[in-house]
């Protein structure tokens, strides 16, 4: 697993080249304002639908984007939502 921290929009083509190229990355968004980061993840989420891959939130600013074929299992603690910084992707997919 590769871990990202994009500091700007345009350093999500390169993490889109990672999953092309099958690889697993931990993106973390802590140097990216909310705006940004929500544009980010729609660039990303697309991506990963093209790619048939999976995106997964793993902590506030954290998001796990793997390619078709990888399971992950993750467990989540209850209290673990924060009001500060969560950009949670709002839309519903269809699957």
């Amino acid at each position: 697993i590769d871990v990202r921290y994009p500091r700007r929009y345009e350093d999500a083509t390169d993490i889109v080249d990672m999953l092309a190229g099958n690889e697993s990355i931990l993106i973390d968004f802590q140097y990216m304002t909310e705006v940004q980061a929500r544009r980010c993840l729609d660039y990303l989420d697309g991506a990963r639908h093209v790619l048939a891959g999976e995106l997964r939130k793993v902590a506030n600013t954290m998001y796990l984007l793997t390619p078709v074929g990888v399971v992950v299992n993750i467990r989540l603690p209850e209290e673990s939502s924060s009001e500060e910084f969560d950009f949670d992707m709002k839309r519903n997919r269809v699957r």
